[in-house]
């Protein structure tokens, strides 16, 4: 096995390293129950695939083949549940006008092509192009690769690239000093050779579109995003009445929160229309990409559109004044039941606010933490104010 030669870092990045592994491997143990629901045969993969989500927000896996993506996404969730380490996608799939454009700027700046060829590939002979490239981060991770990557065949292939690996489901390849000491056209599509899993595509579609939310277009569709908000103001007024100060000011926290999201799905979220279109897109990038996609319910035919909306706004209603009522009277004390409770919504808004910030949506992402931030409060001021 060689020995990976990698910069060493500082004393400070190794410590908010090991700080960012635990969080997201605890994020990804929190996340499991929901993953059971979600996809109970590949729940510990799905928790994973979430957590890391959240960890490494502007990362983008599309345009790698199938069976490179199934590697990558199987190589990373041993890493994490088993080892506790991260791998992060640097730099994936590139088009051919992207990669022509990287040569072009390597022999500017290293004079000819020939020295380019020790940093970068033209198009026709990049697995960067062919969609079985992938460069990693941080610097353990990519040891971490380097170690265990080839019981999913994927390989280090230059010296001086440690962050660069490919998948190549023939073997190990041999270690070339750098990219241009030899011609290695790109193994190419290799789909097939991992079996596609379009189910779990598109719940990870549906999540991200829960956690976008849409932007109400009628009145009634208010309802919904402001009803929660209202809940934890009226719930924050009755605790503070009873001298509850700590419940009261965590209610709200909650709420100003919850009124913040509300805002910002009117001002930034998308519409029905544009989450419908942003769907499909995906869908359609999935089928390009050889992955069956499953095909998607109809809407109800005995329902209209005005209907739902009018459902939805009763049972938000009806949320509302069941959550006053729970809402002062629960938790009475910190306990591991209470925690439980409260752990899906912090979990969904921490998700949202990884997911907000990534989009540049500021109201929601500011409005999600501090619903987290309320959350955290209320079981702190659970134990400090139990209930008789």
């Amino acid at each position: 096995m060689p020995v990976i030669s990698t910069p060493r870092p500082s004393r400070t990045a190794r410590r908010r390293d090991r700080l960012d592994r635990l969080v997201t491997r605890l994020l990804s143990v929190a996340l499991l129950p929901l993953a059971v629901a979600a996809a109970p045969r590949r729940a510990r993969q799905v928790a994973c695939q979430w957590a890391l989500a959240a960890r490494f927000p502007a990362e983008n896996l599309d345009g790698l083949t199938p069976a490179t993506r199934a590697a990558f996404e199987a190589a990373r969730t041993e890493a994490l549940w088993r080892h506790g380490e991260l791998i992060g996608l640097t730099d994936g799939y590139r088009d051919a006008h992207a990669q022509a454009r990287l040569f072009a700027d390597a022999v500017r700046r290293t004079g000819s092509a020939t020295l380019a060829r020790n940093w970068t590939l033209p198009p026709h002979e990049s697995s960067h192009v062919a969609g079985t490239a992938l460069d990693v981060r941080p610097v353990e991770g990519a040891r971490w690769l380097e170690r265990y990557g080839s019981r999913h065949h994927l390989y280090r292939v230059y010296d001086n690239e440690w962050w660069h690996f490919e998948y190549r489901p023939d073997g190990r390849p041999p270690r070339l000093p750098n990219p241009g000491a030899s011609v290695t056209p790109g193994p190419g599509d290799n789909a097939g050779m991992a079996r596609d899993d379009g189910m779990a595509q598109m719940q990870r579609l549906a999540l991200l579109r829960v956690l976008d939310g849409t932007r109400p277009s009628a009145a009634l569709e208010w309802v919904s995003p402001v009803a929660p908000a209202v809940t934890q103001a009226v719930v924050g007024a009755g605790h503070w009445a009873a001298g509850r100060r700590r419940r009261a000011l965590a209610a709200w926290a909650r709420a100003a929160g919850l009124g913040l999201v509300a805002w910002g799905l009117g001002a930034e979220a998308p519409t029905r229309a544009e989450a419908d279109k942003n769907m499909e897109e995906h869908k359609e990038l999935l089928r390009k990409l050889g992955t069956q996609v499953p095909a998607t319910a109809g809407t109800q035919a005995g329902l209209s559109r005005g209907s739902l909306r009018a459902l939805d706004a009763v049972t938000s209603s009806i949320r509302m004044v069941v959550g006053v009522r729970s809402g002062l009277r629960q938790p009475q004390r910190l306990t591991v039941l209470a925690i439980a409770r409260e752990a899906p919504a912090g979990v969904f808004y921490a998700l949202r606010v990884a997911r907000a910030v990534q989009r540049r949506r500021p109201r929601i992402a500011l409005g999600s933490a501090l619903v987290v931030a309320g959350s955290v409060a209320r079981l702190r001021a659970a134990s400090a104010e139990p209930l008789r």
